[in-house]
């Protein structure tokens, strides 16, 4: 084990190698000798350790010696956590680590504590503003100077604003003068802004020989416009009422019957019997067409020709009209052999075998031809009704023809249905556009835009060129001009931007219990807020005063606040007992759009006569409100909400705040 060495060590004799680990302190010496008296004189310089050596017996140069002196490397030491086991130590490296750390020193005073501790009376403001010194006395003036030669005289007189101006070649020969406009060669040159400037007659010559582009009324005959220049390369000059039927239009209308006199080619399908008047007509030819009901009913009531049968009393029929004109009516009983009378005889059930001589007028049946059913021929009046009828196949019709609409389906033959329903209407219409704008039909087309040499993209402060037709035809980023605004962003017309990145919105004398909400916009980009707070520009009377702020965003149109849970973005409370600003750490970024700061007065005491609502951001000023100054007689109207605790999360009455009324919020650049 190595040595401790703990106190003085004194060594005698020989010096020889050691290495011990000394905690203390280690003298190698001789014993003290007797104190001399007296003072001596100089000794002689006494001999180099390397002589001595060289006395002693060393042989080699002084650099040998030097290296001679370098001993064996020792072992190395014991750590410091290696020590502290040795002394006792029970634990892991870690735990000793961790027990070389000692108990957490109570915080301790601030300087402005430690001066009240110390007698101070005051506010931090005041002992902040005791620590400044009084100035220094003035130094000494330095010696004056020597005086400079004499220069040229400047002629005498002058007024304010005049500069001098040589009067000659001479050397010095100078005289005070006015600028003016012809000074710099704008002599006929008018003193007014640029947007002030008249048209200049010229311009208004110019002016007078051109066309507005709204509504242009051109005089004389416009030349130099053609009709492809609007698109209608292919349209022919001609009146509605003298236009040609086109190739397209007369190959569909060759496809159309006539509307008066149609001739219909092939067969045609979809009219019915009933559209020509025919309903209770049944499709079955002459020949093949069974007897009707009345006609059946009339022939019951007939007899037939052959072997007729007839019931009842036959009268109007006499032997004459049976060819028996010379037949006596009498019975067979009574005949006698030569001649039998047969007058005013019945005859019952009369059998008549081969009758001869009796025609069809003696039946009634003058008119009827002696004819089949089957053989009938048609009848003059039902050749007039027919007559007046279509065939069923390949019918021509007269006059005008009329369907009912949706009654007429013509079957789609070799596509000519499919070919016919993508046709155009009759009419004038435009089959394709062309140019800067093409697209094709028929029926419903999508345009398509020409491109230009315009890269597609986002441009900062961009260059740009227009053609004649309102295209883009170049763009390049630019360099944003010498505008103060940050970003290059520049508000809308009359908005008032915020110079720095302090946003400070003036209150008159608040209002317990009055909720005051002001509007300020955010943009183009987006912006990193730190705090919100309560500037009280003067002290507090009888006590502190709290007050609750916050932040809304807008509720999208615009002109109020979004009062819901998700659109009050920050909600804290600060307290005020004296002058200065009362912050609300945040940590947010707002985006670009409409924000509602928000400060509440919640407890009824007097408060200060004024007060601000502070919004702090991080980097380049970004808000500005739509207000041209900062005089509260001008600025836009704050929002506020009487009878409030708290700030709400729900619909909330508003009213817009009338000028001269406290509280009123304003922006003010700070």
């Amino acid at each position: 084990m190595t040595d401790i060495i703990t106190g003085p060590l004194i060594l005698t004799g020989e010096p020889e190698y050691l290495s011990p680990i000394g905690v203390g302190a280690a003298v190698i010496a001789g014993p003290p000798g007797p104190a001399g008296s007296g003072e001596g004189g100089s000794g002689v310089d006494g001999q180099s350790a390397y002589e001595l050596a060289v006395e002693s017996g060393f042989t080699g140069t002084q650099s040998e010696w030097l290296l001679s002196l370098k001993g064996e490397t020792g072992n190395n030491g014991l750590s410091a956590y290696q020590i502290a086991v040795y002394n006792g130590f029970v634990g892991s490296e870690a735990a000793w680590v961790a027990s070389l750390e000692g108990a957490q020193g109570d915080p301790g005073a601030t300087a402005y504590e430690i001066a009240v501790a110390q007698g101070l009376v005051g506010s931090i403001d005041a002992w902040l503003a005791s620590l400044v010194g009084e100035p220094g006395p003035a130094g000494d003036p330095g010696p004056q100077g020597d005086d400079g030669p004499a220069g040229p005289g400047v002629a005498t007189g002058g007024t304010t604003n005049q500069y001098l101006k040589k009067a000659s070649n001479t050397n010095f020969d100078t005289a005070w003068d006015s600028l003016d406009k012809n000074d710099v060669g704008l002599s006929n040159v008018d003193n007014t802004s640029d947007a002030s400037k008249p048209v200049s007659t010229a311009t208004q010559t110019a002016l007078d020989l051109k066309a507005p582009l709204a509504s242009p009324a051109f005089t004389g005959t416009p030349t130099g416009i053609t009709k492809s220049h609007v698109g209608l390369g292919n349209v022919d000059n001609t009146a509605d009422s003298a236009k040609p039927v086109s190739t397209a239009q007369q190959a569909a209308l060759d496809l159309k019957a006539n509307l008066a006199s149609p001739t219909f080619t092939g067969t045609v399908s979809g009219i019915t019997k009933s559209m020509v008047g025919l309903a209770n007509a049944d499709n079955t030819s002459d020949a093949n067409k069974p007897i009707s009901t009345a006609t059946q009913s009339a022939l019951d009531a007939k007899a037939p020709i052959a072997s007729p049968t007839f019931t009842g009393t036959v009268s109007g029929v006499t032997k004459t009209h049976v060819g028996l004109g010379n037949v006596d009516n009498t019975s067979d009983a009574t005949k006698n052999a030569a001649v039998a009378t047969l007058t005013n005889k019945t005859l019952t059930s009369p059998v008549i075998n081969s009758p001869t001589g009796i025609v069809k007028a003696d039946v009634g049946l003058a008119n009827v031809d002696n004819t089949s059913d089957a053989n009938k021929p048609v009848s003059t009046a039902q050749q007039t009704a027919l007559n007046l009828k279509a065939n069923a196949a390949n019918p021509t019709f007269t006059g005008t023809v009329t369907i009912p609409d949706g009654a007429l389906a013509i079957a789609d033959t070799n596509g000519l249905q499919t070919a016919l329903d993508a046709k155009q209407a009759t009419g004038n219409y435009v089959t394709a556009l062309t140019g800067d704008v093409t697209a094709s039909g028929p029926g419903s087309a999508t345009a398509t835009l020409a491109s230009t040499a315009v890269t597609p993209g986002s441009y900062t402060s961009a260059n740009i060129t227009v053609d004649a037709k309102g295209r883009l035809t170049a763009a390049s980023n630019g360099s944003g001009g010498g505008s103060a605004t940050p970003n290059g962003f520049t508000p809308p017309s009359g908005a008032w931007l915020s110079p720095s990145n302090v946003l400070s919105v003036s209150a008159g004398t608040p209002v317990s219990g009055v909720l005051t909400l002001l509007p300020f916009d955010v943009g183009p980009n987006s912006l990193a807020i730190q705090s919100i707070g309560v500037n009280c520009t003067t002290a507090q009377v009888a006590g502190t005063v709290t007050y609750t702020l916050g932040l809304y965003t807008d509720d999208g149109t615009g002109g109020y606040p979004d009062f819901s849970v998700s659109g009050r973005l920050e909600n804290g409370t600060v307290t005020a007992a004296a002058t200065g600003n009362r912050t609300l750490t945040v940590s947010r970024t707002l985006t670009p759009g409409r924000y509602w700061g928000a400060f509440l007065l919640v407890q009824s005491v007097a408060p200060s006569t004024a007060a601000q609502f502070n919004c702090i951001a991080n980097g380049a000023p970004m808000l500005w409100t739509a207000n041209s100054s900062n005089n509260l007689g001008n600025i836009s109207r704050a929002l506020i909400v009487t009878g409030q605790t708290a700030l709400p999360t729900t619909a909330t009455t508003l009213t817009h705040q009338t000028a001269g009324t406290s509280p009123f919020i304003g922006l003010r650049a700070t």
